[in-house]
């Protein structure tokens, strides 16, 4: 658990923050050492005040502190109980402080690993982000509370354990057989049964993170394929395995519990017994004054009101910390796998990131994907002029989407390179590339907000400009159907544009493009599942926006590219040939037949 508790100081920068909290957990202990210190001395007091002015530690108190508070009863008792009272209000001030700055510790990590898990996953590559499950990889996100909660438990350890041995050496300097008795019962019987109840904790532990996980998993499912599942009259059998994973977690949660309390409850019952036969030993033997004896019990009595709990405390802090180990492990193993895509930021000299100017080049371009027996694309070389309409045809798996994802920088190819007004397409520029390529997929996202703030691509109302998102609707053919609405831009699109129509989710998201005003767009079979009605709309309103920007469409249907300047047909990834509409059309037409 320390190895897991350093990796995430150090992901967190946290370890000065730990140090200082640490080095105040020493101070309050010294402090609460003194305030019982002084209880003790002002019980003994009560029972033989002549047998502790004589005592040796008295005598070195009037040589610090000077005659006045031991020149009468009434003096002293007014002192000590003035000083008690002090010490206590300083102890509990502390306590909260204390408190405060490790509840602030706490947030700071849970905020900082969040950030840190949620940054590194958007840098990414693309390929290996796509691949990972949303619900999964929203779960360990959600798990970063989990850091917070173990810091903070790895925290009250300390403290507690500060706490125990400021008092157990004082024990130890007053009373040593009292004070071994009580660790070598208490403690060892602690540490026995921690040490064996551990490995049923983690094995507890790791079944309900899985069924956490699996559960997220399936909520997921059930919430995004309502639709599907609903339609196929699936929900008995979805509603069940969420049943069954809840009911997992639930199981596998009690004797989680369980087994994280077991060591408490062995620990309260041993250590009374230290105490109790320590102190009997003492008396039984012993031959102290009644002072001695009654200020050594006093101290025992008042550190055993301390340090049992104070044990306790740190043994259910192990026990918490224990079982949060599954969750951390499984988020330090998915950190890892994300920082190793991580490279140092490098820098490009922003005039080769400026609008498109003359040309978009494929020199020998190929890409196989690490999977892949055969090259997705293979031996590419093309131009597309600045101004151009380009449509891009094939079949299923002849290489289209691929030529997407390198054209919009998500991929990187494996030989050959995409020349951007001659300069190379790389991981160097890709994030200033994006700024001038607006893509318009087959499937757009959307949020749960209004038009104009999905057009804007912002939750932030204030940053949305409502007469640029009005002339990019107006541009994108969206003005029709948004006139018609109460609302206007202003209306609601519901989470991932459920409330939208197919082509009122494919113009926002043409207006979306626009919003940007970039110089290149890419349709991304952005009529494929459209009826004709609304895709003739679409390939208007695309033909429109002809010769203002460099235009691609990636396309199955053919009617999508009849009024290209240029078609690109592919096949198994190559270039069958490049060519006007009316000669490419017919021989693509005839080939399919």
């Amino acid at each position: 658990m320390l190895r897991l508790f350093s990796f995430y100081l150090r992901k967190c920068g946290s370890v000065r923050q730990w140090r200082l909290l640490t080095l105040f957990a020493l101070f309050n202990g010294a402090v609460e050492l003194m305030t019982l210190g002084m209880l003790a001395l002002f019980i003994a007091s009560l029972t033989s005040l002549g047998d502790v002015f004589s005592s040796r530690y008295i005598l070195v108190a009037k040589d610090i502190f000077g005659e006045y508070c031991f020149s009468s009863p009434k003096r002293f008792y007014l002192c000590l109980g003035s000083g008690i009272i002090s010490l206590v209000l300083l102890k509990n001030t502390l306590i909260g402080l204390h408190y405060y700055a490790t509840s602030r510790f706490e947030g700071n990590m849970n905020k900082t690993i969040g950030m840190k898990m949620l940054k590194d996953f958007m840098h990414t590559p693309y390929t290996w982000s796509a691949s990972q499950n949303p619900a999964e990889v929203q779960s360990y996100v959600e798990w970063r509370l989990f850091v917070g909660f173990f810091s903070s438990q790895a925290m009250a350890l300390i403290g507690e354990a500060v706490v125990s041995l400021f008092l157990f050496a004082a024990m130890f300097c007053f009373e040593p057989m009292v004070t071994l008795s009580v660790v070598s019962v208490a403690g060892v019987a602690g540490i026995l049964f921690f040490c064996v109840f551990k490995s049923r904790i983690s094995y507890y532990g790791d079944h309900v993170s899985d069924a956490q996980k699996e559960s997220d998993k399936l909520s997921l499912m059930n919430i995004q394929g309502f639709r599907d599942i609903v339609t196929f009259n699936a929900r008995g059998r979805f509603l069940r395995l969420f049943e069954k994973q809840l009911e997992r977690f639930a199981w596998n949660t009690a004797w989680q519990r369980l087994f994280s309390r077991a060591p408490m409850l062995s620990l309260e019952a041993f250590g009374f017994l230290g105490v109790v036969g320590g102190s009997v030993l003492m008396v039984s033997f012993s031959e102290y004054t009644t002072a001695r004896l009654m200020g050594t019990l006093s101290l025992i009595a008042v550190s055993a009101w301390r340090i049992l709990p104070a044990l306790n405390r740190a043994v259910v802090a192990l026990g918490a910390m224990q079982s949060y180990r599954p969750y951390l492990e499984k988020v330090r193993v998915f950190m890892e796998a994300m920082e190793s895509f991580q490279t140092p930021n490098k820098t490009v000299d922003s005039a080769k990131l400026g609008p498109l100017r003359n040309s978009i080049r494929l020199d020998g371009l190929t890409y196989t994907y690490d999977n892949g027996s055969r090259p997705a694309l293979d031996g590419l070389t093309m131009s597309i002029p600045k101004g151009a309409l380009v449509g891009v045809i094939g079949h299923s798996g002849a290489g289209k989407s691929t030529l997407t994802d390198i054209l919009t920088g998500f991929l990187i190819p494996t030989q050959g390179a995409v020349l951007i007004d001659d300069v190379p397409l790389s991981e160097e520029v890709k994030h200033s590339w994006r700024d001038h390529v607006g893509l318009i997929p087959q499937r757009p996202y959307f949020f749960d907000g209004s038009i104009a703030e999905n057009v804007a691509f912002t939750l932030q109302a204030e940053e949305v400009e409502l007469g640029k998102v009005q002339e990019c609707c107006r541009q994108a053919g969206a003005d029709e159907f948004i006139k018609r609405l109460s609302e206007g831009v202003n209306a609601r699109v519901g989470e991932n544009g459920c409330l939208l129509s197919g082509g009122q989710a494919q113009r926002l998201a043409i207006a979306r493009a626009l919003y940007k005003n970039p110089p290149v767009l890419i349709f991304d079979e952005a009529t494929s599942s459209l009826d004709e009605r609304n895709a003739s709309k679409i390939r208007e309103t695309i033909v429109a926006l002809k010769g203002e920007r460099t235009v691609i469409i990636v396309a199955h249907r053919l009617r999508a590219v009849q009024d290209c300047d240029q078609l690109i047909w592919l096949k198994d990834g190559k270039i069958v040939e490049i060519g006007t509409p009316e000669v490419i059309l017919p021989q693509y037409r005839k080939s399919a037949s």
